[in-house]
């Protein structure tokens, strides 16, 4: 792993670009997050980076080597305490992330579950309703730890939110991401709940079909 990394010092081999420190911690952060196949999913991966980019940029304001030491001597003493206060600002972060509790998974609960909408297999609702396509979508089992399509439901079209049918993922998902139970999943699963383009490539990866507009 050291030597992977012996690179990344002075912003890639001195020529002053992203921070040794950073992109160090992002490397780090795979360990975790990170597909170990080609084409794998590897849910949670973008949103730690981006979490360590824009907390780096929060105590910064820059990225970049050459900002950020430019104050000081190039090797004098304040310019390696500064490198070494970065570093060590950058491994806390790490750490926190990689050690981020998630919610016990017996805890989960799907949406038909918080939403009481009646319309999972044999609920109240299914006879005037019909079995919601997230509760029986089988080829998205495990989605952020659900049933079936229960913990994604936000990428399957003809759910049932706020008392009407939903449509594709593209014409509902502005809507989603303001729902209760879309902010509650992604609270849950920190740093592992899948993207909406994961999802819909773990999809499309079982040939289920799509209705125009379903991509993003």
């Amino acid at each position: 792993m050291v030597r992977l990394a012996s690179g990344f010092p002075v912003g890639m081999g001195t020529a002053g670009c992203a921070c040794g420190a950073l992109t160090g911690g992002v490397m780090a952060l795979g360990l975790k997050f990170g597909r170990t196949t080609a084409g794998a999913a590897m849910p949670g991966m973008f949103e730690a980076a981006k979490e360590l980019h824009d907390r780096f940029i929060m105590r910064r304001k820059s990225t970049c080597c050459r900002v950020l030491i430019k104050p000081f001597t190039f090797g004098s003493p304040e310019h390696l305490g500064q490198c070494i206060k970065i570093t060590g600002e950058v491994a806390s972060d790490v750490i926190e992330l990689l050690s981020r509790e998630e919610t016990p998974e017996h805890l989960k609960k799907n949406c038909w579950e918080v939403k009481q909408c009646g319309r999972e297999p044999e609920g109240i609702n299914v006879q005037e309703l019909g079995a919601c396509p997230a509760a029986t979508a089988s080829y998205a089992d495990g989605v952020n730890d659900g049933k079936n399509g229960g913990r994604c439901c936000w990428v399957i079209a003809g759910t049932f939110c706020g008392g009407k049918m939903q449509g594709t993922f593209a014409k509902k998902f502005g809507n989603c991401q303001r729902c209760n139970f879309y902010q509650m999943v992604k609270q849950e699963q920190g740093g592992s709940f899948w993207l909406s383009a994961t999802i819909l490539d773990k999809i499309r990866t079982q040939h289920v079909p799509f209705e125009d507009g379903d991509g993003i």
